[in-house]
């Protein structure tokens, strides 16, 4: 939540706000529940049209930023997403670009495709838990001649089904490489996985004796650590934002119904103890939003301690996030309970960014781990 906007960051937000107003007010996440691909085609057009898939990418590949600060100016985004509770892959799509457009000239249709939001792609980066860490990367890489070869499973992949393209991270004798792969190639299968999320749709990816050209490849063979982590630091810093989204709309909702309910002849918010309560979630909401900014202006700066500033922005939301909205569903008394009432759309969107790219105890290991480092090196 960025306290002075630039004249187009407004305006990026405030059209962001409106369209989703527009196409998905709660009733339309609703319908979705049991839709397929979870949004529509039409929609994500949309969004990218207004900006949404090109912001990361640089204006030689077709992108470029509103003010800069690509990974900031999304964060304008991103927010907007959560206080809709809105379908649409963002933190899958938004992480693929960049890394297409590393690869050169080989994948520019692709990304260009994608820019346009004429197709998805999704990142399978994730194999067994911890999913934040680089070492659990689940599919295999192995030269056979002239091909390059994936075995393994990758989960949870985010609108995997819905993909034209799927961003493959996978590990090697020479180290991790990426690598672009159509998701018709034979031998790659999706398995669907059950989600909380109205809209959102996971999946695992099998990929059994995957060959692909070494054109696929994204960048090198084997020298694709420092990307995947740069790109792991923007999803991350995008699903915080869109938490702090989420985590804003259940609480004005919150406060308005406390102000609106009576109970002995005074509004609730009246009542000593709920103040307390709305200060104590004030004060994380407020947290939740210096400590995502921080981090989105260390990645976007390139800053050394972005890693430790994203993995404390993820821990501290994650917690506070599931806190925040487990007291609003309280303070509605049995209405916060019910499927009709809308707060429920907020808590499944913050329960599932809580537990995808690391969990807060994951993540609170990965500080203590730099931690740890600086002591050792001091």
């Amino acid at each position: 939540m960025l306290l002075e906007l630039s004249p187009d960051q407004e305006v990026l937000r405030e059209a962001t706000a409106r369209y989703l107003a527009d196409r998905v007010p709660a009733e339309a996440v609703r319908r979705l529940r049991h839709d397929p691909a979870g949004f529509e085609a039409d929609y994500w057009q949309g969004g990218a049209e207004l900006g949404w898939t090109s912001l990361l990418v640089g204006e030689e590949q077709g992108g470029g930023s509103i003010s800069g600060s690509a990974l900031v100016d999304l964060t304008l985004v991103a927010p907007a997403s959560g206080r809709r509770a809105a379908p649409g892959p963002r933190p899958a799509t938004t992480a693929a670009p960049p890394a297409g457009g590393a690869a050169g000239p080989a994948h520019s249709e692709v990304l260009a495709d994608i820019l346009s939001g004429a197709t998805v792609a999704a990142w399978c980066l994730g194999g067994p838990p911890p999913l934040d860490r680089l070492d659990s990367v689940g599919l295999a890489l192995r030269v056979d001649g002239d091909d390059l070869v994936l075995d393994g499973v990758s989960r949870p992949v985010e609108s995997a089904a819905q993909a034209g393209h799927l961003l493959v991270a996978a590990r090697g004798e020479e180290g991790l490489t990426q690598l672009l792969v159509p998701a018709a190639t034979p031998g790659v299968t999706v398995e669907p996985l059950r989600t909380v999320d109205l809209t959102r749709r996971f999946f695992a990816v099998r990929m059994d004796g995957v060959r692909v050209p070494r054109a696929a490849v994204v960048g090198e063979v084997g020298a694709a650590a420092d990307q995947i982590e740069r790109q792991l630091q923007r999803a991350i810093v995008i699903l915080n934002a869109e938490t702090v989204g989420a985590m804003q709309a259940a609480f004005d909702m919150t406060v308005r119904w406390a102000f609106e309910r009576y109970s002995f002849g005074r509004p609730l918010a009246s009542y000593q103890a709920l103040k307390h309560r709305f200060a104590d979630m004030k004060t994380w909401l407020e947290g939740a939003h210096a400590v995502n900014d921080s981090a989105a202006a260390a990645v976007d700066a390139g800053s050394p301690d972005a890693g430790e500033l994203v993995s404390a922005a993820k821990s501290f939301i994650g917690d506070y996030g599931t806190e925040l909205l487990q007291d609003c569903v309280q303070l509605h008394g049995g209405i916060g309970v019910t499927y009709e009432h809308d707060l429920h759309l907020y808590l499944r969107r913050v329960t599932v960014n809580r537990a995808l790219c690391g969990t807060p105890a994951e993540h609170r290991q990965r500080v203590a781990a730099v931690v740890e480092h600086l002591k050792e090196r001091a």
